[in-house]
């Protein structure tokens, strides 16, 4: 029995990769890439760079609401960790850890 095939739900996956592994835009022009999914699916339309990197910024600004609308419904106060580091390369990075409880009294 053969699943269906969602290209939204494939396409939002791709660009969620691309976040998570720090890919360029560029990936999805990739030939190998584009070839291993057509095999995978004949169905499967990769879009363009620039459609990606609309995509990838549509859902940062989804998920940077989510954050937003979360931390409105906190009752009480939140705790902010700041970490700073450097990697080998002398890049550097930042992070930010919140800490709270919630309505639920969950951490």
């Amino acid at each position: 029995m053969r699943a269906n095939f969602d290209l939204g739900v494939f396409q939002e996956m791709i660009f969620l990769a691309i976040i998570r592994h720090d890919l360029p835009f560029q990936f999805v022009k990739y030939e190998g890439i584009r070839a291993a999914f057509r095999c995978i699916h004949k169905g499967i339309i990769l879009v363009s760079r620039n459609i990606a990197k609309d995509y990838i910024l549509m859902i940062h600004k989804r998920e940077k609401g989510r954050i937003r609308e979360l931390l409105h419904s906190i009752p009480g106060r939140i705790s902010l960790t700041l970490d700073l580091l450097t990697s080998v390369c002398t890049d550097g990075y930042i992070s930010l850890t919140a800490h709270f409880v919630d309505c639920d009294w969950k951490f």
